[in-house]
C-alpha cells in the first residue's frame, strides 16, 4: 500500500490517494474544491491534480472518503464521484453536524440525514476497497468540563 498526499497551499489542507500499487486499488480521503474567497468563484485545479495522478497510474477508485465536514475548505467529494464512478462516505455523525449547522448558519432547507454521501460509516465500520480494507475510527470531540 502507497500513499500520495496532495498539500493545497490555498486552503494548507491535504487530499490523500491510497493505493496498491499491484491491483491499483485506490481509495481517495478529503478531496479539495477550490475556492477564490476573493472572487467567491470555485476551481477544479486541487481535483484535476488528483484526477491525473489517478490516470497516470490507471488507478481504479473504489470510494472517495471525507473524515469530516469541512469548515476549512469546500469538498471535493461530489467532483471525483462523478470523474471516477465511486462511491462516497463519512462518518454517521455527519448528521448531528449538519442539524446544528443548520440551525448556525440559518440554513433550515440543508438536508441533515447525511444523503449528501453514499455510506454512513459507524465506528469500526470497515469498507471494501477492492484489495484495500479501509476502517473507520470515530474521533468524536470532547467539551472540555467547566
Amino acid at each position: 500500500m502507497e500513499t500520495r498526499a496532495f498539500f493545497d497551499d490555498d486552503t494548507y489542507t491535504l487530499t490523500y490517494v491510497v493505493f496498491d500499487p499491484t491491483s491499483r486499488d485506490a481509495v481517495v480521503i478529503d478531496p479539495v474544491m477550490d475556492l477564490n474567497t476573493l472572487t467567491w468563484r470555485t476551481s477544479t485545479r486541487s481535483a484535476d491534480e488528483v484526477a491525473r495522478f489517478v490516470a497516470e497510474r490507471s488507478l481504479k477508485v473504489r470510494w472517495v472518503l471525507d473524515t469530516h465536514a469541512h469548515a476549512d475548505h469546500l469538498s471535493g467529494m461530489e467532483l471525483l464521484k462523478q470523474k471516477f464512478g465511486a462511491p462516497t462516505a463519512i462518518g454517521a455523525r455527519i448528521t448531528q453536524v449538519q442539524d446544528l449547522s443548520r440551525g448556525l448558519y440559518n440554513m433550515p432547507e440543508l438536508p441533515a440525514d447525511g444523503s449528501q454521501w453514499d455510506e454512513l460509516l459507524a465506528d469500526g465500520q470497515q469498507l471494501d476497497a477492492g484489495s484495500l480494507k479501509v476502517e473507520a475510527i470515530a474521533t468524536p470531540v470532547t467539551r472540555p468540563r467547566a
